[in-house]
């Protein structure tokens, strides 16, 4: 177990989901002494919102003034790392007072998004010892940078899941809603209902986002809004609807090709799990009695593999690799 007993980690994250919490606790539980400082100021501030629609040099100038403000604030010749993640709002002028002022630090990035996804992920790159992805493209198109593969994590909350006796949903679906989600749902809501399954969805999205993609796309129309919701759904809401379901469907983003954390909570929760994401197989953790390639021209198969054999347990190495406390030790072990 790598310790950083008296180690000083500044932790500059995305507020997403309390994920950047969890990676916090970890850090600190191993003696690290950690500072948070939100990356996606975006997200929450109408005045970030606005920023974003200025034009590229506009953008970069106020970013590079608030966060270099912010820095100030921090005593950067103390900190013996700096662990970003995306990092999509950072830019040359942030990166580099980061570089001057952090002088003894490691400097470890680690995407959990997509290339496609994001700003300049290549030039952000450039100012770290270690860059990580979750993408496996985006590792094949940079590994001669020295970028390094690793997936994402699960909580100890998913480890820890005890199932119901009885399971009552046959199927579990819980992410964003998106154009692609929305069609997919369709189809197995009504393939749910022509089997006898019973289908459980929570699709989470921005109010505004909704409606203006109400007028674009019929299949979100199509939705019971009972299943719509602005906000995420918390990890303990998450682990009560897994503990009574049979099987989660995994619906990718058609922009990424890593896998979705939901997929890596069920190897986490040792859940069945139907996806889209045909890039699975390539895991090591793959087993085709636990995850089902979703087709559908093969949409017979769903009814057997959801009332079909139990999960299959896999070795305890893949279950810590794949653990909040495996991925801190893979990305630490500098």
């Amino acid at each position: 177990m790598i310790e950083f007993e008296g180690k000083k980690i500044l932790l500059i994250a995305p507020y997403f989901f309390g994920y950047e919490q969890v990676i916090k606790r970890e850090l600190a539980e191993r003696g690290g002494i950690v500072d948070y400082l939100q990356e996606n100021i975006d997200s929450a501030s109408f005045f970030q919102k606005m920023v974003n629609k200025l034009p590229e040099k506009e953008q970069s100038k106020i970013r590079a003034t608030y966060f270099i403000n912010l820095l100030k604030s921090y005593n950067l010749s103390e900190y013996d790392y700096v662990f970003g993640i995306r990092l999509d709002l950072f830019n040359k002028q942030i990166l580099e007072y980061l570089k001057e002022k952090c002088k003894k630090a490691y400097f470890i990035l680690y995407f959990w998004d997509s290339v496609s996804n994001m700003r300049n992920p290549g030039r952000i790159a450039r100012y770290f010892d270690k860059v990580y992805t979750f993408d496996p493209f985006d590792y094949k198109q940079n590994k001669d940078k020295g970028w390094l593969f690793r997936p994402l994590f699960y909580t100890n909350e998913y480890a820890e899941l005890q199932d119901t006796s009885e399971k009552d949903i046959d199927i579990l679906m819980v992410a964003s809603l998106s154009p692609s989600r929305a069609n997919v749902y369709l189809l197995l809501k009504n393939y749910a209902r022509k089997h006898g399954l019973k289908l459980v969805a929570y699709f989470y999205i921005k109010p505004y986002v909704y409606f203006v993609n109400m007028f674009k796309n019929s299949g979100y129309r199509k939705i019971d809004k009972a299943v719509i919701h602005s906000h995420g759904i918390s990890t303990a809401e998450i682990c009560k609807l897994l503990s009574r379901t049979k099987c989660v469907f995994d619906c990718a983003s058609p922009t990424q090709t890593g896998l979705t954390m939901r997929t890596i909570e069920c190897l986490g929760a040792r859940k069945k799990i139907i996806t889209t994401n045909d890039t699975v197989r390539n895991y090591d953790f793959y087993n085709n009695k636990n995850i089902k390639l979703f087709s559908e021209k093969d949409m017979d198969s769903v009814l057997d593999f959801v009332n079909g054999g139990a999960y299959q347990k896999l070795s305890d190495d893949i279950y810590f690799k794949y653990s909040i406390k495996g991925w801190i030790e893979e990305i630490f072990d500098i």
